[in-house]
């Protein structure tokens, strides 16, 4: 009972969380707000016990600052890590997937002959993003500072897949253990 009414007063406050539209046996992805620590997720599924996204990527030391941008991974035994998993049933190998990256727009078009500085790029604030890692997919809101972050649970590694990120009509694709900071063409930024 208390660990549902945490989960509850979390999800309520935490008002960034995704939402996640995933595969029954994965998580979605999550957002870090103005703290430097990521904001709890929860998944429901239909066939997966209610998992703590949050506490579990704490306990497999995954939980990074928002600006420490990239790919971390970290297999697991279900039956031995708890945070929502059995101790007896369903006992498999996981891994853990956190990605965190920034987005920022540059004022340009196209091929440019000088290089662009910071001062001419500026973040995705608080822009809806939707993402695809194989056939798991979720939404996020970036923050004020173009940061997002996905978690997930995937059978094997995703480091060398295809990951695509979208804001409206615009998506790029990057491989998932390559993606850190991304900066778009000046059709991003509207």
């Amino acid at each position: 009972m208390k660990f549902l009414f945490l989960a509850v007063s979390i999800l309520l406050f935490s008002g960034c969380a995704s939402s996640p539209e995933t595969r029954p046996e994965t998580g979605g992805s999550d957002l870090e707000r103005s703290n430097d620590r990521p904001v709890p997720e929860i998944w429901t599924g239909p066939e997966e016990p209610q998992i703590d996204y949050l506490g579990l990527s704490r306990s497999l030391g995954l939980d990074k600052f928002k600006n420490e941008l990239g790919y971390l991974e970290k297999s697991f035994d279900t039956c031995s890590v708890g945070f929502g998993y059995s101790a007896s049933n369903n006992c498999r190998r996981e891994t853990f997937v956190a990605i965190n990256f920034q987005i920022l727009c540059r004022d340009t078009d196209g091929t440019i002959s000088v290089a662009v500085s910071r001062e001419d790029m500026k973040p995705l604030s608080g822009r809806s993003l939707k993402w695809t890692l194989k056939a798991t997919h979720g939404n996020l809101r970036l923050d004020g500072e173009g940061f997002g972050q996905i978690r997930a649970i995937f059978s094997r590694s995703q480091k060398a897949e295809r990951l695509k990120l979208a804001v409206d009509n615009d998506f790029v694709y990057v491989r998932a253990g390559e993606v850190k900071r991304l900066v778009t063409p000046k059709n991003w930024c509207n």
